[in-house]
């Protein structure tokens, strides 16, 4: 073999054997490609040129060590509103028309105040009937008393009595035609000033009426922390109307039924004010959340996607 034949054959090994090196080393198991990255990393680390390296990686350590052990407040919430403890509701005690209304939504009232009042007239005519036909029913009796007439007698003293009956029903009717306030309050909801003259028939709710100092928070919490809530928790309101002012609360009640709301199933927290300011009003929303424990802070941050691989894995894999 000529000397220049020797020359080509030696560049030609020198330009294959890092590729044929390369090619080895890529079709190694990925167990010991893994190894060797760590292997070479870790000697890194401790070389001379590395030193602000290290530095960041004992932070890194030390930071990654708080969040896995430091455990913080972990708190469940979610939409609330605020309404009265006693909510009711005032319907119409009889068929009529509505002839005057006193109060509208925001007025507070006071027990026993006049909120509004249906018409009487149809209850009056009816009241003039039976009490004529009362008295004509009684001086028929008076008359069959008068006679021994004893089958007349019993027939009229029937009359009377069902025709009394009918004015006694009639006279509480009447006098249920003024809707009063049951208890110190506010209305919430009712505007009847639109609706003067209009037909109202009997169970029509008119006005609803909530109590001005006694208010209680419902807590719309997702049905994967409501395993955690429990009655006596403490925690924190913060409403639309003062967003920087926020208000303790306390787990009062836990509804045993979920329901849905914009697409999740939700379980209505009840919870109760300790302080009551004077701005509160029924009706008000925005957001609470429950001190339910204490975790650690990566796990606050975690918990949700390995809860949620954890049920897709179980979803997937069955048993």
């Amino acid at each position: 073999m000529s000397s220049a034949r020797i020359v080509a054959c030696e560049h030609v090994v020198g330009l294959i054997g890092p590729v044929l090196y390369f090619m080895r080393r890529n079709e190694r198991p990925w167990r010991k490609r893994l190894g060797e990255r760590i292997r070479r990393a870790w000697r890194h680390l401790w070389s001379a040129e590395a030193g602000r390296l290290r530095v960041i990686a004992a932070v890194s350590s030390l930071v990654l060590i708080g969040l896995l052990v430091l455990p913080v407040e972990y708190r469940v919430g979610g939409n609330a509103r605020v309404e009265g403890a006693i909510q009711r509701v005032l319907v119409a005690p009889t068929d009529g028309f509505l002839r005057q209304s006193r109060v509208r939504p925001g007025d507070q009232v006071k027990a026993g105040e006049v909120l509004a009042e249906l018409a009487e007239q149809d209850l009056q005519l009816e009241r003039n009937k039976w009490a004529s036909e009362l008295a004509q029913h009684e001086n028929a009796y008076s008359a069959a008393m008068a006679r021994s007439d004893r089958t007349q007698l019993v027939i009229n003293r029937a009359k009377a009595d069902e025709a009394r009956a009918q004015l006694e029903l009639v006279d509480e009717q009447l006098g249920r035609t003024r809707i009063e306030a049951p208890f110190d309050g506010v209305i919430i909801k009712g505007d009847l000033t639109q609706a003067l003259g209009a037909p109202v028939q009997r169970g029509d709710v008119l006005l609803t009426i909530a109590p001005r100092d006694r208010y209680r928070v419902i807590v719309e919490v997702d049905e994967r922390d409501i395993a955690r809530v429990q009655v006596g928790q403490a925690g924190s309101l913060a409403l639309s109307a003062l967003p920087w002012d926020s208000l303790p609360i306390a787990v009062s009640r836990i509804t045993p039924m979920s329901t849905a709301v914009e697409g999740h199933n939700v379980f209505e927290v009840e919870a109760s004010l300790p302080n009551l300011p004077e701005h509160l009003r029924p009706g008000l929303q925005g957001v609470a959340k429950i001190l339910v424990g204490r975790e650690p802070l990566l796990w606050n941050w975690t918990h949700r996607a390995v809860e949620w691989a954890r049920l897709g894995l179980w979803g997937w894999w069955g048993g």
